[in-house]
């Protein structure tokens, strides 16, 4: 018998969800996710968001040198691309004919799925948001046995990205290029979230051929199909001229791509002196930083470091009611809210300018 379709409660729907789902199943997780404007409006596909990053450079202190020279404004336009993603759900005719002289209990199975499903996409947003585009949720760490049901994760954090009843798909690639490897993919069955250690219903080279150590890891139909988030726009090298969105960002990589702090190459450094370091270089190229993401480990050790130091503020959520607290930090040009998002990457800070970005 097939599971209840969305047709068949549609009514049923309208009652629970009068004004349609509540934010707080899409929203809640991720501070970021919040903060970013939306464009509930936006159709099409192949939409352009043309940029303006030059400007007319007929200037000289010689006027017949001036108009010599003279040279345009200059303009690109990103062309992005819409990415589709989808959670399913589903009550059995059983679970229909067990409850249908228990309105109350009908209800609640429904909206506990539906709340369920969303969730599910909500994780899948709050994630693609910090990442490439290439869908990848982990990566099987050097030391692990693919000749077995438990592999280790290269980064034990990722483990926040992984639920049982998952089917995961693997590749030597991050998802940018390359291909999936052939195979149904592994089924999780366990998730050890301090150890970063993934169990899987059968060997993980069974249910993925040709399965090796470093290998990235994705829900599976993930590979290739996310949205590009900031991993994407702000890579962490200078942009290639390689096309973005239709876009050869090499011609001014700052301007185009982000500004880019290579916090390696201090490898003893604290994490308060790369954040000044990081405010100043975005300063100096013109941006104004309203908030630093950091994953939540990052936060506690800019806690620790400022000690008695330390500024504690309020953000006020845009979508969900409440604030979150954050950690004052002044840079270049006035005060920054440094927040912790357990999505972002643990080793990457974000400073963004939330009035040049749209989701």
């Amino acid at each position: 018998m097939p599971a209840l379709g969305i047709a068949d409660v549609a009514s049923i729907l309208k009652t629970i969800y009068p004004a349609g789902l509540p934010q707080e199943l899409m929203f809640k997780g991720s501070i970021t996710l919040d903060q970013i404007p939306k464009d509930t409006e936006w159709a099409g596909d192949g939409t352009k968001i043309p940029i303006a990053w030059g400007d007319p450079q007929g200037r000289s202190a010689l006027l017949p040198t001036a108009i010599l020279n003279k040279s345009g404004s200059k303009y690109s336009a990103f062309t992005v691309v819409a990415a589709n993603d989808y959670a399913v759900w589903g009550l059995t005719g059983r679970t229909i004919d067990a409850t249908r002289n228990d309105k109350g209990a009908f209800i609640r199975a429904l909206k506990a799925e539906t709340a369920g499903a969303m969730r599910s996409l909500s994780r899948s947003a709050q994630h693609s948001l910090f990442r490439n585009g290439g869908g990848a949720i982990g990566q099987i760490s050097a030391g692990s046995t693919v000749a077995s049901t438990a592999i280790t994760l290269a980064n034990r954090f990722d483990a926040y990205f992984f639920e049982v009843g998952q089917v995961i798909q693997g590749s030597a690639t991050d998802g940018t290029s390359g291909t999936v490897r052939a195979g149904a993919g592994v089924t999780v069955t366990g998730v050890n979230r301090r150890t970063g250690v993934i169990t899987a219903a059968a060997n993980w080279n069974v249910g993925i051929t040709g399965a090796a150590v470093n290998d990235f890891l994705f829900m599976s139909g993930d590979f290739g199909a996310k949205f590009k988030g900031f991993d994407a726009w702000i890579p962490a090298a200078d942009p290639t001229a390689t096309l973005f969105e239709g876009v050869d960002r090499s011609v001014d990589p700052e301007r185009l791509g982000g500004t880019r702090l290579d916090a390696t190459l201090t490898v003893n450094r604290p994490i308060d002196e790369n954040i000044m370091d990081l405010l100043e270089a975005v300063s100096t190229n013109g941006g104004e930083t309203d908030i630093l993401v950091v994953h939540p480990r990052q936060w506690t050790n800019l806690e620790k470091r400022l000690a008695t130091r330390v500024r504690y503020g309020m953000r006020d959520q845009k979508e969900m009611k409440g604030g979150t607290r954050t950690i004052i930090y002044t840079g270049p040009k006035g005060d920054v809210d440094v927040v912790s998002d357990p999505n972002a990457r643990i080793d990457t800070m974000l400073a963004l300018q939330l009035d040049t970005w749209t989701l």
